[in-house]
């Protein structure tokens, strides 16, 4: 098992002729030579007859540089080891002899000392080359050994003693260290890869490699485990042969942005996958993973909803599982979450509302947050909002009206009749969060407003037509005021119509628009109408309003 040395830059690793897993692959650079290396890098000074010997050096006085040594790893110089606690989820524990206490991030985890997470809680170690594990839900490992060669090579050793790890460490090829993983049933070990490892209730060890190698072995015989293949191992019988891992699972799909928290996943059944897992992490800056899982589920059917999670961006993970318990591949996705600024609520008017006559006023709510509503500053430059009006649900593309707004509510003026979809985004001063939901409103034209009644011969009747409204009425004059007993009923163009005077006595009147579709459209209110001798006189009174307009019933 060997392991990444990162050197100084005086130390070269050399691929040259294959060293034995035991030996440290040193280059030589201009004034090396087998005294000073001796005293910088091996256990005594006097090893360096021994290191001379053990490379068959004829002269040890011309070595010229670039000449590869071979140093046994027990002869090198050890010191303690980094195994730092990059990020814990809470949940998180370790043991140092003192009992169960809470883990913290940027604690040292020392060689004897023992972690744990419980099963919705992650961990993630950090070496000192870099190389990451990941300790996920309901699991708990023993640091047994943490050394480091003089010359940068590192001896690691841990022991998993129940639940699930996930490994990325650094190439080791060449470089005389160890990184072992111990289970009850086996020992992993490494030699630079991306690899997971678990162990369950029965002491059965699962191996999955996604890149390097690694050695999968007990009393009962080892393999080799490469890129794409896994195996398990249970107590003294050797572990199964390699068997190729699932592929990953198609997520081309899944949108890589979000609006709202909450989400839900769906992909394709995989041949052979009698289950899958689930994994969120957050990425970084530098579009890498950091901290631990957000989610680390196991599912029997490709389908999951995830928990709402803070605006960011994250990696999605999704692999099948096969009949023996082995992760397949990871078929990995970016996603982006961006709820924030919320969407405001309570739209006024309702959806599906059907208004009459002028547009509406379009009004909402601020969203309340844990602090309460977020009411915007006044001016332009502060939070306010982003109102969108089309003809369409599908027409926010292009939409009739585009327009901001530093109050919680708009005047769209004149709209023609219709159909009308509208919806509202919060501005938190440049950040845009989603717009909410859209929400629907039927327009439909007023009828004509009645101005004036006027007799001579004739009854003249005068009256206001509505914007964009077609220039054609229709007048009806019945008896009674439910409209029962029509005596009249004509359509006329223009807001002007002379009728012929009907015979005293006390009728109703009322006036109605014509859409530019047909149809009926709308009636106005009823207006009382009296007939006597001297002409048509509106009742009830102010009296001397013979020349006015009617009044509404």
């Amino acid at each position: 098992m060997l392991l990444c040395a990162h050197l100084s830059p005086l130390l070269l690793l050399h691929a040259g002729p294959a060293l034995a897993d035991e030996d440290f692959a040193y280059t030589l650079q201009p004034g090396d030579n087998p005294w000073n290396l001796s005293e910088r890098y091996l256990i005594d000074m006097s090893y360096w007859p021994l290191l001379v010997a053990h490379n068959r050096i004829a002269n040890d006085r011309q070595l010229p540089p670039g000449t590869t040594l071979r140093i046994p790893q027990a002869w090198l110089k050890l010191r303690s080891s980094q195994v730092r606690l990059e990020a814990v989820a809470d949940g998180v524990e370790w043991h140092g002899g003192q009992g169960w206490q809470p883990a913290r991030s940027g604690s040292q985890l020392q060689p004897g000392q023992r972690l744990r997470s419980s099963p919705e809680a992650s961990a993630t170690l950090q070496l000192a080359d870099g190389s990451r594990l990941l300790l996920l839900g309901d699991s708990e490992l023993r640091l047994v050994t943490a050394e480091q060669h003089a010359a940068g090579a590192f001896h690691l050793r841990i022991e998993l003693l129940r639940g699930r790890l996930e490994n990325a460490v650094h190439p080791m090829r060449r470089s005389g260290g160890r990184f072992e993983i111990q289970t009850p049933s086996a020992v992993t070990s490494v030699r630079g890869t991306e690899f997971r490892i678990s162990t369950d209730a029965l002491g059965i060890t699962r191996t999955e490699v996604l890149d390097g190698a690694v050695e999968l072995g007990n009393t009962a015989g080892q393999i080799d485990l490469h890129a794409g293949t896994g195996s398990l191992a249970r107590t003294d019988h050797a572990p199964q042969p390699p068997r190729s891992l699932l592929p990953p699972p198609d997520l081309t799909h899944w949108a890589t942005r979000w609006e709202q928290s909450s989400i839900g996943l769906r992909w394709a059944e995989q041949p052979g996958a009698v289950a899958w897992r689930l994994q969120v992490l957050a990425l970084g800056e530098d579009g890498r993973p950091q901290g631990t899982t957000r989610v680390d589920q196991s599912l029997l059917q490709p389908v999951a909803t995830l928990p709402a999670l803070p605006d960011g961006h994250y990696l999605l993970r999704a692999r099948g599982i096969d009949e023996l318990g082995l992760e397949g591949q990871n078929a990995e996705r970016t996603l982006q979450i961006d709820t924030q600024p919320a969407p405001p609520s309570g739209l006024v008017p309702a959806d599906g509302q059907h208004i009459v006559g002028a547009p509406p006023t379009l009004q909402w709510q601020p969203p309340v947050t844990a602090t309460g509503p977020t009411t915007p500053p006044p001016g332009p430059g502060g939070r306010h909002w982003r109102v969108q009006l089309a003809r369409s649900p599908g027409g926010f593309e292009s939409p009739w009206l585009d327009r901001k707004t530093d109050q919680p509510r708009l005047e769209p003026g004149d709209l023609p009749p219709g159909d009308w979809f509208w919806r509202v985004a919060s501005v938190d001063f440049q950040d845009q969060g989603p717009w909410g939901e859209h929400r629907h409103f039927h327009l439909q034209l007023g009828a004509p407003v009645l101005q004036a009644a006027e007799t001579g011969s004739h009854l003249l009747l005068r009256w206001r037509l509505s914007e964009h409204a077609t220039p054609w009425a229709r007048v009806q004059i019945a008896r009674d005021p439910q409209f029962h007993e029509v005596l009249l009923q004509e359509l006329h163009r223009g807001p002007v119509a002379t009728l012929p005077l009907p015979q005293a006595g006390r009728y109703h009147l009322r006036l109605g628009s014509v859409p530019e579709s047909g149809g009926e459209g709308v009636w106005g209110p009823a207006y009382e109408l009296q007939i006597r001798w001297l002409g048509p006189r509106l009742n009830p009174q102010p009296p001397a309003a013979s020349d006015a307009a009617p009044a509404p019933r």
